[in-house]
Order: C-alpha cells, then structure tokens, then sequence
C-alpha cells in the first residue's frame, strides 16, 4: 500500500495512492495517522484503509510526511573506504575506520523544515563545488521505534564540504532542501 499526503483546497491530507489517483484521509496528515496508529496499537494500513474516502481523485503527490527529525545511519562500504582514504594521500585512514567497525556512522539531518518533496527542487550550497545526490531508503519510524514503512530518499550532500575534514560532516549534510 502507498501512503502519502496531496494537496487538497489547499489543505495537506493523507491519502492512499493507487497509479496517479489517490483516496484522500480528510483531517489526518500522515503524522496525524502515524500517531494514532500507535495510540491504538492498530497497523498503518489498517487506520488508512479505515478512514480513506470511497472514491479516487486525481492528485499529485506532496512530500509524504513532515518529520520532526530526520536521521541518517550509515556505513563506508569498503570501496568507497579506499577510495576517500586514497583521496587523503593514506591507505588506511578514517574511511577504513569507519567500514571496519561495528557502529554505524549516525548523523542528523535535520527537520521539516530542510525537507522536500516529490518534483520540488533539492537545495545547492553556495559555498560547495561539489554536490552530490545520494539516493537512500528512507525508514518512517514512529516515536517508539516501530517501523510504520518505507519511502525514497535523497541525502543531498556537499562532498567538497565533507572531504575537507570527516569533522565537517554536518556542514556538508545540513542545508535548506538537504533532504528531498
């Protein structure tokens, strides 16, 4: 099932999404359905299919929820490790640090307000001559860490930023429109 949120007279709903036609959820945004969901203890799909309107209407998608934080976990995989590393002049540096240990690089990303959505433009630093687009599975986790379901990403990124220095990673990472 595909969960999402459209734009109706000018109010941002829920809606179920089948092809480009959508069964809007009046009065819930999918952080409203999310919530209670795990109020009630009751699957997602279960409290959208339950208060979805009848009928589909033709509707574009908007961005699919406004997080309150977004997070991002990752891990160096072992080709991009050698390459950074060889970038730095080092065979074993950071990088291999980061790929060879057990913890995964956690960053935040930031919130609603550095989100976008689908078709809207990705934000550019000004101060980078290297942006990069970094495609992610996006988990939607509720306040418990139930996993409620799972989107697309994009991590835009400022590679130049990053490669400066490891520390420079939120620099690099955080920015208006850095997360789409």
């Amino acid at each position: 099932m595909k969960i999402g949120q459209i734009l109706k007279q000018d109010k941002v709903m829920a809606a179920i999404f089948e092809g480009n036609v959508a069964k809007p959820i009046q009065n819930y945004t999918v952080i409203d359905l999310l919530e209670k969901a795990e109020r009630e203890s009751v699957e997602l799909a279960e409290i959208a299919m339950s208060l979805a309107q009848n009928k589909f209407v033709d509707a574009k998608p908007i961005i699919p929820l406004e997080p309150s934080e977004v997070w991002a976990c990752g891990c160096a995989y072992q080709v991009s490790a050698e390459w950074r590393d060889a970038e730095h002049g080092v065979r074993e540096g950071f990088y291999a640090g980061v790929y060879k240990n057990q913890r995964p690089e956690l960053f935040f990303k930031g919130n609603a307000r550095v989100c976008t959505g689908p078709g809207d433009y990705i934000g550019i630093r000004a101060d980078s001559n290297f942006m990069a687009p970094e495609a992610e599975l996006a988990v939607v986790m509720g306040s418990n860490g139930k996993v409620f379901g799972y989107t697309i990403g994009n991590d835009v990124s400022a590679w130049d930023i990053e490669r400066e220095n490891p520390l420079y990673l939120p620099q690099s990472k955080i920015f208006d429109r850095c997360s789409a």
